[in-house]
């Protein structure tokens, strides 16, 4: 513990899996108690296994580095696209530089009421979902404590859910006539 001016700070060190010393400074407390407290907290995250170099990853990150652990390549074309467009959202929203563990459950409150201003209920959920299992693996990384997305309240509109649509007649002659004029018989899988 250290005093800057009329502000208390803590420097906590510890070593990494691979041996080498690290640091975690913070400082703007206004005791020393206050900073004591905070730095028990750090020492305890580290005696627990937490990886505290994961403390200040920001949401966008976290997110990149989850779907490349967690998704990418298990799942079909069109989920893997679904979890670019949720990161252009995330992204879009948050910014790059929104710390993970910064974000309460009313900040994502406010970003799913906004998100769902526009979209279908469904698409809402969705993007919560995955945010939502991402969160999950964040808290057992002991990066968050909680998870922010739990009762969460989804918007969003009713969409366009069992509406079948079908080709008019002359879209479907139009259709048969490109395939025919255009197949190549020799590339059908």
């Amino acid at each position: 513990m250290s005093k800057r001016g009329k502000k208390w700070q803590y420097r906590v060190s510890y070593k990494d899996n691979d041996g080498t010393r690290k640091y975690v400074n913070k400082g703007g407390f206004p005791s020393k108690k206050a900073a004591d407290i905070a730095a028990i907290e750090v020492e305890r995250q580290h005696n627990r296994g937490a990886n505290l170099d994961l403390n200040k990853i920001t949401l966008i990150d976290y997110w990149d580095k989850w779907i490349e652990l967690y998704k990418s390549g298990k799942h079909s074309r069109i989920t893997e696209a679904r979890y670019k467009t949720i990161r252009k959202q995330l992204l879009a929203y948050w910014g790059e530089s929104r710390e993970l563990k910064s974000i309460s459950k009313s900040d994502w409150q406010a970003f799913i009421n906004e998100f769902g201003k526009k979209r279908a209920k469904d698409t809402v959920s969705k993007l919560n979902g995955y945010v939502r299992s991402m969160a999950d693996s964040a808290v057992d990384d002991q990066i968050i404590y909680t998870n922010f997305t739990h009762n969460v309240v989804l918007t969003g509109n009713e969409g366009q859910a069992g509406i079948i649509r079908y080709l008019q007649v002359k879209d479907l002659r139009k259709l048969v006539n490109y395939c025919l004029e255009f197949a190549d018989y020799e590339h059908i899988a």
